[in-house]
């Protein structure tokens, strides 16, 4: 289910039964209810093993950027000049859904390695989540997500209506919490109590789960 091209929401009526195991609520955008239940995703293991071989080859040693210019416009010129100071010599990685944006991220930051995670094809101005192949696309999203995510430091440009977009906000959630990278991707990793502190102060709810998914893997069911 989701919302229409008007906007208008659906309602999901709870008083029937429905024959399908899991209902899907989407609509657009983003926010921190996406911060939420991003930490409650895992990826499935049809996918998994592309996205992981793909996001293996960031080392986390470099700095990245995103732009969104396609529905949603940004001065990423002015953008790009603003930052150039910060990210001179350093490894760069540039996301966009427009080719053009990182064509002249090339050629404006020349003193740095651009490093691109997703080859972007020239969609006219069409977002990428209504152009070509939807699964490729898809998965492309996550990869580029999860390849900003894990960067030294992120940088993005406010679309024109003056904030960031969603996609640029959650990239920003996941970089500043890294272990959700791990989580997304459900990799084992020893269990971090400065995280549990953190996750307790924020969500209390939420540390049962945590100390869970850490301890599970030692567990064999017989």
């Amino acid at each position: 289910m989701r919302a229409t091209s008007d906007h208008t929401l659906p309602d999901i009526d709870f008083s029937r039964t429905y024959q399908e195991a899991v209902l899907v609520y989407e609509q657009w955008g983003g926010g921190s209810l996406s911060f939420r239940l991003i930490d409650k995703l895992r990826l499935s293991p049809k996918i998994r093993p592309m996205v992981l071989n793909r996001v293996r080859q960031f080392d986390g040693k470099y700095f990245a950027v995103h732009v969104r210019n396609t529905d949603l416009q940004t001065d990423y010129k002015n953008f790009f000049s603003k930052i150039a100071h910060e990210v001179w010599g350093k490894r760069l990685l540039v996301c966009s859904d427009d080719a053009a944006v990182i064509e002249y991220a090339r050629s404006f930051f020349s003193s740095s390695e651009i490093l691109t995670s997703s080859e972007i094809p020239n969609t006219g101005g069409k977002p990428l989540h209504i152009y070509g192949d939807r699964k490729k696309s898809n998965i492309d999203t996550i990869v580029d997500l999860l390849a900003l995510a894990k960067s030294e430091k992120l940088f993005f440009a406010h679309v024109a209506e003056g904030r960031p977009s969603g996609f640029s906000g959650l990239a920003r959630h996941l970089c500043k919490n890294k272990y959700l990278i791990d989580d997304l991707l459900n990799i084992p990793q020893p269990i971090d109590f400065s995280t549990v502190r953190r996750r307790f102060t924020r969500h209390r709810r939420d540390v049962k789960l945590y100390l869970w998914r850490k301890i599970s893997p030692y567990f064999q069911t017989y």
